[in-house]
């Protein structure tokens, strides 16, 4: 069904290390911190999403990661970036713990991309 080079791709993403992604996981959080994001950051989120979408719905990300990327997808002007951490955040499970679930009124400037991401975990 898929190419070989594809398929490599998804199994590399379905056996990455706990401490390898641990890692990754901050390195895209310390990208997301600065005001500009160009064709590296870009690149990351594909590769999370890479790896959260081979996996569906058995991840967490860090809390900090997590609100970071609902951030972007509410206030990014820039849609590739939109629909990326969109498509990260849907392939998630949301956050646990208290004070990590969202309301709407929490997000209200929704879009498109993000008002099923946004639906799929608010807490009613």
């Amino acid at each position: 069904m898929y190419s070989a080079g594809t398929e490599s791709l998804i199994k590399q993403a379905r056996e990455i290390g706990e401490e390898e992604l641990q890692k990754f996981y901050s390195r895209i959080t310390k990208q997301l911190t600065g005001k500009e994001h160009g064709h590296d950051v870009i690149d990351s989120l594909q590769r999370l999403h890479l790896i959260m979408a081979s996996t569906k719905y058995t991840r967490r990300l860090p809390v900090e990661l997590h609100r970071r990327l609902l951030s972007l997808c509410v206030s990014s002007s820039v849609e590739q970036l939109t629909v990326l951490t969109s498509a990260v955040l849907r392939e998630t499970l949301p956050p646990s713990g208290p004070g990590q679930i969202y309301t709407l009124n929490d997000y209200s400037p929704l879009t498109s991309h993000t008002a099923a991401v946004a639906l799929s975990q608010v807490h009613i």
